[in-house]
């Protein structure tokens, strides 16, 4: 049976930051295979991170997902690049239609998380924004919300 929505999934009042019964596969990939839009806000975003939420982020495109993020200024060098690069051929998009071009120029990142990162971007699921704060203090919030196509709310 397909899930259709929130309502449709078993979801518990805990989950463990790893393990087998971690947020990451026990409910953010569950949630993500029928989720509409999924609004995070973290201190730290890593590329790195959608590799445990890999098999969610797919149907998650699938169905047309938009993922918004918000995070701090703290990126790996690897992440600015592919982020840039997939802002700029997303406009770049916009002009011409999808090509092997495309292919070629995610094949050039060696990590698979870089080209996830860069290839959910350039086809508008992702958009990252970056939080300043005008204290000396890092932007550091932690915040999960999930819509599905029926108007649930998931928050964490």
């Amino acid at each position: 049976m397909r899930m259709t929505n929130f309502c449709d999934l078993n979801i518990k009042r805990n989950y463990t930051s790893l393990g087998e019964d971690s947020i990451a596969s026990s409910l953010v990939c569950p949630l993500l295979k029928v989720a509409r839009f999924y609004d995070l806000s973290v201190g730290y975003f890593s590329s790195g991170v959608l590799s445990t939420i890999f098999p969610g982020m797919i149907e998650f495109a699938r169905n047309n997902g938009q993922l918004r993020l918000i995070c701090s200024a703290h990126l790996s060098v690897n992440d600015v690049i592919a982020i840039e690069a997939g802002y700029i051929d997303r406009e770049s998009l916009i002009h011409k239609s999808f090509s092997e071009l495309f292919e070629e120029e995610v094949k050039e990142f060696d990590d698979l998380s870089l080209q996830l990162l860069y290839e959910l971007i350039v086809k508008g699921i992702l958009d990252i924004k970056i939080a300043y704060t005008e204290t000396s203090g890092d932007y550091h919030d932690k915040l999960g919300l999930l819509y599905d196509q029926d108007g649930n709310t998931i928050v964490f």
